[in-house]
């Protein structure tokens, strides 16, 4: 997992150097910066000081203090039950200290699934293209709540947000997505707009459209749930 994620890292223009605890990127034309760990999601905010004290370490622009996130890789093997695994993310996620955290919860059984789609792909390339794609939405539209490579995809492209996304502007998605999380920031209610956003993509844009916001409202209550 940790090789996708760096792939798509490195081609979004961040340089990668490796610490004790795991990745620390620098972008290349922005003022942004990065520590990727792979790590169970209850363990990250005890060491994250000492992450903290690693980055700064390495990077002495005074920037990097308000421009660092945390992508936390969290391997679960569908072995953490469901509301569990929702509440240890949400602790990481909407602490405010240090970094601003994203937490990645996946399989081994699905990223050596998504690896082997890639194959000689190009990782970045790959995975913005074929979310995109109405053959591959539709299956994950069918079945949302199973681990599969397609739908570690998904959840990559929520985790990652710099990842670009090829959907045309008419749609209109991309500006929505960025302005809506831009809105949230000060709101500790990021994770909160994740989860939504992980019930919705089971919708299609036109059945949204079509539907009342109490209506929308009340499809998500019904699904009752997320997953990682």
């Amino acid at each position: 997992m940790i090789d996708i994620i760096n792939d798509i890292f490195v081609a979004s223009g961040f340089m990668p150097q490796q610490t004790k605890d795991g990745v620390f990127y620098k972008s290349t034309s922005i003022e942004q910066y990065w520590l990727v760990v792979k790590k169970e999601a209850d363990l990250v905010l005890e060491k994250q000081s000492s992450y903290f004290e690693t980055c700064k370490n390495l990077c002495l622009e005074p920037s990097l203090d308000k421009n660092i996130s945390m992508l936390v890789l969290w391997e679960t093997d569908g072995k953490v039950e469901k509301n569990e695994f929702k509440r240890k993310k949400m602790g990481v996620e909407e602490d405010p200290y240090y970094f601003k955290k994203y937490v990645l919860g996946y399989s081994s059984e699905e990223a050596n699934e998504l690896k082997q789609k890639i194959g000689e792909c190009d990782v970045s390339d790959y995975v913005s293209a074929t979310i995109v794609s109405k053959e591959i939405f539709d299956k994950y539209k069918e079945e949302p709540f199973v681990k599969t490579w397609y739908s570690l995809l998904y959840r990559i492209a929520i985790k990652v947000p710099f990842l670009e996304i090829k959907i045309g502007e008419s749609e209109g998605l991309q500006s929505l997505f960025e302005e809506n999380d831009e809105a949230l920031k000060g709101e500790n209610l990021l994770a909160l707009n994740d989860e939504l956003r992980e019930q919705l993509n089971m919708f299609s844009l036109s059945e949204i459209k079509n539907l009342m916001p109490d209506e929308v409202v009340k499809r998500l209550v019904s699904l009752g749930g997320g997953g990682e």
